[in-house]
């Protein structure tokens, strides 16, 4: 199962200092929590929609509102 996330960062001035907290914590906690298999993440090369795209590769839904899910920062 495919859980996608697409966003739109503002602020350019910390998009830098955001990208290195998603890339060094965000994603190493969600690929730990259990039923998470695999995630990948996406900057778009064109304007025109979302800027970012992560597509998280999860082994059920269920982990989606799991206690560690939400304890490693999902929501």
């Amino acid at each position: 199962m495919f859980y996608t996330v697409e966003c739109n960062y503002a602020d350019p001035e910390s998009e830098q200092e955001w990208n290195a907290f998603y890339s060094l914590e965000k994603l190493p906690a969600l690929i730990s929590v259990t039923g998470f298999s695999s995630s990948q993440r996406f900057k778009a090369l064109k304007p025109g929609g979302p800027r970012y795209l992560a597509i998280h590769t999860v082994e059920y839904a269920e982990v989606l509102t799991s206690e560690e899910y939400k304890l490693k920062g999902g929501r």
